[in-house]
């Protein structure tokens, strides 16, 4: 019922999108049952998860098989806890991944369509801008040295991540205007620094002899959320540069943010991450998996 209400604490919680078309859908209908309706948009915001993130893999694979393994790691990424999952925590990885699809298609059109419902969505989706300005600028040689260059010479995609950026601050200013008077930003900085603090704790108390599933939250992370970027780590020089280091930058640009104004306790916080990983590893492995054979 939180997840629906029109007058929320905080400005990363204006998640209005599928609360409002909920909302709309009860109003018409006059059902009035809405945990049954937004668990069935949870499992379709999660079928399209599936379906966007092979149509990536596809992108960058061109192997059926390694497009279908790798949406089902989302099923170890997402936490499965249906108490705790907001209805909006699925769309926010949609709509990236198809906002990142659509960008590398250059098919500006549906990316803007994709990243104006992610805004309504959630705030995160504004990382993808931030990739994409670092990534425009990498894929230069000698990207410092030639960077005025550069931008001149793709003006056009910087001036729509611009307008963007611009288009993201309205809607924020609008929501906030109209659902209730509160503040542009959280801070959860000393929140976060207790919680990192209570983890190692938990880490150093932790009795690795007799570890059950879920007895530790950051242990649990750290198995498989470390052994994905360890992954990453180990085989980068099979990643595209300019890929690498723009999700580098972006990553160590927007770590302290969400630091500062998301709450760490809640893996979310990491959920505009995901389809960037996804990427990585489409490039790790699709060379074993094209050697596996099969249909490609």
């Amino acid at each position: 019922q939180k997840s629906l209400a029109r007058k929320v604490a905080g400005p990363i919680r204006y998640r209005i999108l599928l609360p409002e078309v909920i909302n709309l859908i009860s109003a018409i209908t006059g059902l009035k049952d809405l945990l049954g309706l937004t668990m069935i948009f949870r499992f379709a915001s999660l079928a399209l998860v599936f379906l966007s993130t092979y149509m990536l893999v596809m992108f960058f694979s061109n192997n059926h098989y390694l497009s279908i393994f790798l949406p089902l790691l989302y099923v170890f990424m997402i936490p499965f806890s249906w108490d705790v999952l907001y209805v909006t925590d699925f769309p926010e990885i949609l709509f990236s991944t198809l906002f990142i699809y659509s960008m590398f298609r250059n098919n500006y059109a549906w990316a803007g369509i994709f990243f104006i419902l992610g805004a309504l969505n959630n705030d995160p989706i504004v990382f993808n801008l931030v990739f994409f300005g670092f990534y425009t600028i990498l894929k230069a040689k000698k990207p410092l040295k030639n960077l005025l260059t550069t931008i001149k010479n793709n003006k056009k995609t910087f001036l729509f991540l611009i307008l963007l950026f611009i288009i993201f601050l309205i809607l924020k200013f609008i929501i906030i205007s109209t659902y209730g008077k509160t503040w542009y930003y959280e801070n959860q900085f000393k929140e976060n620094i207790h919680h990192i603090k209570e983890y190692i704790s938990r880490f150093e108390r932790f009795n690795f002899q007799h570890y059950e599933p879920g007895l530790n939250k950051f242990f649990s992370f750290v198995i498989f959320g470390g052994g994905i970027y360890l992954l990453i780590i180990l085989f980068y020089r099979r990643l595209p540069h300019d890929f690498l280091v723009g999700f580098i930058l972006t990553f160590l640009v927007f770590i302290p943010l969400l630091l500062y104004i998301g709450t760490i306790n809640e893996t979310r916080i990491l959920y505009v991450f995901y389809p960037y990983v996804i990427i990585c590893l489409a490039y790790i492995f699709k060379e074993d998996f094209n050697k596996f054979g099969g249909f490609k």
